[in-house]
């Protein structure tokens, strides 16, 4: 039972939290639209939370796309020389890792600052340290997506299997 709910969370979680962060951004946005724009109405905590949930979309984002291996790369060299293709990839998920670890390292001491000063947000008074964990868990959570890539790489050569076909 936990292996099947770990095997789900490993396949599903970033895209789960994406298209449910997505769908609220968009509701709340069409919404505050239709109340501005036809009732002279305007929510002060609409514009604020959707921005909450952009940056939170856009710190798993990033674990989504390591995920999946789909960050923005520039391959004019692996296609014009395709045997240094694979250690180009390396060194770009090196590079990577080593970033995500920088900024998840150095949002800690931030975010102690926020969480000591108390800081609030202006329309919907919730506590800024859950927006800036953000980057601490997208950042942590890229990293791990990368620890994972090799980890199931190695494994899969220790074990002579294939690599799974591409969803």
């Amino acid at each position: 039972m936990i292996v099947k709910v770990l095997r789900w969370l490993d396949a599903n979680l970033e895209k789960v939290i994406l298209c449910v962060f997505l769908a609220v951004i968009s509701i709340i946005m069409f919404v505050t639209i239709i109340l501005r724009n036809v009732m002279a109405y305007s929510i002060a905590w609409g514009d604020e939370l959707a921005r909450f949930l952009f940056i939170w979309t856009a710190a798993i984002g990033v674990s989504f796309a390591t995920k999946n291996n789909s960050h923005l790369k520039m391959d004019i060299l692996p296609v014009m020389v395709p045997k240094i293709a694979k250690p180009l990839e390396i060194l770009g998920d090196i590079a990577l890792a080593i970033l995500a670890v920088v900024l998840a390292r150095s949002s800690i001491p931030f975010l102690k600052i926020i969480s000591r000063t108390r800081q609030i947000s202006g329309g919907m008074k919730l506590p800024m340290k859950y927006v800036y964990v953000s980057f601490t868990i997208g950042f942590s959570l890229t990293f791990f997506r990368l620890l994972q890539k090799y980890i199931m790489q190695i494994v899969r050569l220790v074990r002579k299997t294939p690599k799974p076909e591409a969803k």
